[in-house]
């Protein structure tokens, strides 16, 4: 199986991103003569300028009557696969460019109002409320769309190390160490990041260029890396001749009227096949349950909508009921309408709640779209269900919270019916369902770690696959990114590493099945630079385990093996942590297995750890290498990456010793065979960035040469 490099790629190179520099990979990829980057209007969004391209024209009278807000795109042309794509810009031009604004969109997260139907250049077919990027795809397993590789996007007001005053955008990406599908026919018939050009309301009258920038992100004129690249085994430049840059030019027109406002932009939902009422509810929030038919054995999948109008929330708090015989068999663990913040539930008393709070302390209850996706119900048709119209919806209790107190809005409920069958109902008895035992248990001994990751229990038969969602408390704590593997009792088979986290608003998650290891960086803010802070209890990454049809009965361990390293930011600084619960019994129905509660596992390498970085020595001395130990710590790991990197684009920021140097120069170095050299001959480069990452995954073992 072919072993692909770990995203703790991003982690290293987080810092450098943010001035446009990317480390190449050394994967062997065929060459194009020549790639284009252009800037374009978003072709696919709902807006008067999305046909407009590279040349946008802005009338007199909507600049006079408001804000004009553009959706805007980058976009790859190439025909053989890349590596890594750097690009930046600016604006410039006109007499009101310092008052222009970008908005950057995380493609991990919504962009859509609604959900947007798709069709990619494989045939899969699906809907989501993210924009579908270049590359990416539809993960069957966890149900979503994910756009492909590693992205770090950068939106300020004004970059200092590049002399821009004007607002600036840096989008650096990489392929994860793995190659990809175009997601259209063509590489750009997608983008690869949407941003939104926000033109205040009085905007002189002009032409206004989005301008890609191409300074030395090195701070070196001898090792020059220019701010918009892209790489495979080789580099793609405006100076190489080989990458060809079309800049975005909006022009906004002479003075006019200011009768005409703004278009603004709309959206259509996709018809999901819920019937809503036309009766205005009386509520102050509205929940729509929809209206559903089934047949005898099914399962029906409930999207229950939510219309809060405009009303701010705090809180849910709700039990649910059903007609017999219909049976309540899943309660959804997120929600959509509020930016996936994670639903408790307890499926046996059919009640559940969530907590929808955000803001920089987490205090501001949030308003959420009218219709938007509250949460998702399963409920089970029994194989002899009597033909019959059955309701399904709350019981006596539904409290939507105003703010932290005991405030509570008045509630409505639409729709909520089943028909099974041809609705006529017949002659049957009422019976009482019974909810399958779901198999988890949560330990009640406090766990002594920092972090706390919870990997639930779960029954199984042979045969089974069994998906796994892995909860996260990390009491408060902020995490720049998580690098693990996993370990499980034989016979079990890992078959699914989940590609992103809903603890970190769906931030990707980079994997090597093989080796049953996988990472994510949690960096987020104008800068990405910002470690974030996951909701206790969120979960983490679902993972997928085959029972196979010959596991003897038992009860099978699931976990981490000797690496979970989390980290507090771009360092080597990591929390302790620890594990509870992780186990999934196998009984085929022949015998009783009696479930213990579980202890708390520690891995052996969660302990807190801090570096120093040693202080260059003067003068040309020879020194014999340590590959890969930048700092000098005695180890290999993330943070000798981090610090290369920061070195590589300002040299000024950060120090790094001869012996340093020296041990970092591991690809292509003066003696492969580790004998002693002159630190003058040390050549750094973002090769010797990416053997690091490499070796960190046992992908490469140092050194390597790129011959």
């Amino acid at each position: 199986m072919r072993k692909f490099i770990s995203a703790v790629t991003s982690l290293a190179i987080t810092a450098t991103m943010a001035t446009g520099f990317v480390p190449a990979t050394s994967m062997a990829a065929a060459q194009d003569a020549s790639k284009g980057l252009s800037l374009e209007a978003f072709a696919e969004a709902d807006s008067k300028y999305s046909a407009m391209g590279s040349n946008i024209k802005v009338s007199a009278s909507d600049i006079a009557a408001g804000d004009v807000t553009i959706p805007c795109a980058l976009y790859l042309d190439e025909v053989n696969h890349s590596q890594t794509i750097a690009a930046t810009w600016s604006v410039n031009g006109g007499a009101d460019a310092a008052n222009i604004t970008f908005t950057a969109y995380d493609p991990n997260k919504d962009y859509w109002a609604s959900s947007k139907s798709y069709t990619v250049a494989n045939g899969t077919s699906f809907s989501t409320k993210k924009y579908v990027g270049f590359a990416g795809a539809y993960d069957d397993f966890e149900e979503i769309y994910m756009n492909h590789g590693t992205y770090n996007i950068t939106c300020v007001k004004g970059m200092k190390f590049a002399n821009i005053d004007n607002y600036y955008m840096c989008v650096g990406w990489t392929n994860g160490g793995s190659d990809y599908e175009y997601t259209g026919d063509k590489s750009d018939s997608h983008p690869v990041a949407v941003f939104d050009v926000t033109l205040p309301k009085g905007t002189a009258a002009g032409d206004y260029t989005l301008d890609f920038t191409s300074y030395n992100t090195s701070g070196d004129d001898t090792k020059v890396n220019p701010a918009t690249m892209i790489e495979t085994t080789g580099r793609y430049t405006e100076a190489l001749g080989n990458l060809d840059l079309t800049s975005l030019k909006i022009t906004v027109e002479g003075s006019g009227s200011s009768d005409t406002k703004t278009t603004t932009t709309t959206t259509k939902k996709p018809d999901d096949g819920t019937t809503t009422t036309t009766v205005k509810p009386s509520g102050d929030i509205v929940f729509d349950f929809g209206n559903y038919t089934a047949n005898p054995g099914d399962t029906v999948k409930v999207s229950v909508l939510i219309s809060p109008n405009g009303k701010p929330i705090s809180g849910i708090d709700a039990v649910l009921k059903n007609d017999a015989p219909l049976e309540l068999t899943n309660i959804g663990k997120s929600s959509a309408a509020f930016d996936g913040k994670t639903i408790q539930s307890n499926l046996d008393e059919k009640s559940w709640n969530i907590i929808t709070l955000s803001g920089d302390k987490n205090d501001t209850p949030m308003v959420a779209e009218d219709g938007s996706q509250l949460i998702v119900l399963g409920y089970k048709v029994p194989a002899d269900c009597p033909d019959g119209k059955y309701e399904i919806g709350f019981d006596d209790k539904c409290m939507v919270f105003m703010d932290n107190s005991a405030n509570t809005y008045k509630v409505s409920k639409i729709n909520g019916f089943i028909t099974v069958g041809n609705g006529d109902p017949g002659v049957g008895t009422t019976t009482t369902t019974k909810k399958p035992d779901d198999g988890t248990t949560t330990t009640t001994v406090k766990p002594s770690g920092d972090i706390v990751f919870d990997f639930g229990n779960y029954d199984a038969k042979p045969g089974d696959t069994v998906k796994v969602s892995v909860l996260i408390s990390p009491n408060g704590k902020p995490i720049s990114g998580i690098d693990a593997v996993l370990k499980h009792d034989a016979p079990l088979e890992l078959t699914n590493i989940g590609k992103s986290s809903a603890a970190f608003d769906g931030k990707t998650i980079q994997s090597n099945l093989e080796e049953k290891s996988w990472n994510i960086i949690t960096l987020s803010g104008d800068k990405n630079d910002t470690p974030m802070v996951a909701e206790d209890g969120s979960q983490l990454i679902v993972l997928g385990y085959k029972v196979p049809a010959d596991c003897p009965n038992g009860k099978y361990e699931i976990g981490f093996d000797d690496k979970c390293m989390v980290f507090m930011d771009n360092s080597a600084n990591t929390y302790s942590v620890s594990k509870i619960n992780g186990f999934i019994t196998v009984n085929d129905g022949s015998s009783d297995i009696t479930t213990t509660t579980t202890t708390t596992q520690k891995p052996d390498d969660g302990t807190t750890t801090t570096t120093t970085t040693p202080q260059p020595q003067p003068g040309d001395g020879e020194y014999a290498p340590t590959w890969g130990d930048t700092n000098c710590d005695g180890k290999v790991n993330v943070a000798d990456v981090v610090i290369l990197n920061k070195w590589l684009h300002d040299s000024s920021s950060i120090q790094i010793s001869d012996q340093g140097k020296v041990n970092a120069d591991c690809c292509d170095p003066q003696d492969a065979n580790g004998g002693k050299v002159k630190v003058s001959g040390v050549q750094l480069t973002a090769a010797d960035s990416d053997a690091i990452i490499k070796s960190i995954v046992s992908l490469v073992t140092l050194p390597v040469s790129s011959k």
